[in-house]
């Protein structure tokens, strides 16, 4: 039983590790490169509004992935750019409607009105999946405060890590025969 917990929690750690290696990788990514998307075209964003309500929720994360133009559909819940010269060049997730001579026509599943028509050019991807208010706490550790919060956790983790291996070693202390060392226990 020690061992299955020891492989179980070696196992969510490594999975840990791996998850948030994509997310900083991919933010890192989006960042430096003025693409929207990270590696293997795949990018998240919070969702700011509650346009696409019921089913995409004011605070939710989206993952998304780009796609060659043709293989968007009718129904496809995408995530595009603003185009030049409107208010900001901010993701926007909605729902396609409508798609024609290269252009699509979205609307947000809250919204009455369809919104304007947009170039193929402005997609960004095609959403795959949603987190439930890991957004809100992605804003949050934004904040300045969210960024002490998250850098005391990491610190009180590491104390209570060297902690650990300390009552270890007083309990099984590390021996060094023939210039190796191994904890006797």
């Amino acid at each position: 039983m020690k061992d299955f917990l020891k492989s179980l929690g070696s196992a969510l750690l490594i999975s840990f590790m791996i998850i948030l290696f994509f997310f900083v990788g991919s933010g890192v990514s989006q960042r430096f490169t003025e693409k929207h998307t990270g590696f293997f075209g795949i990018g998240y964003a919070n969702v700011p509004t509650g346009s696409m309500e019921p089913n995409i929720h004011v605070g939710d994360m989206i993952i998304f992935q780009s796609r060659p133009m043709e293989d968007y559909e009718v129904n496809d819940v995408i995530v595009y750019v603003r185009d030049e010269g409107e208010e900001s060049e901010k993701l926007i997730v909605h729902r396609i409607v409508e798609i024609t001579d290269g252009q699509i026509i979205t609307k947000g599943d809250a919204n009455q009105e369809s919104d304007n028509p947009k170039r193929m050019g402005t997609v960004v991807g095609r959403v795959v999946f949603r987190i439930p208010v890991i957004g809100l706490v992605a804003d949050f550790i934004k904040t300045p405060v969210g960024f002490l919060c998250v850098a005391a956790f990491i610190v009180v983790i590491i104390i209570i890590n060297l902690i650990v291996i300390a009552v270890m070693n007083r309990r099984h202390p590390i021996k060094t025969v023939n210039g190796e060392s191994f904890i006797e226990y």
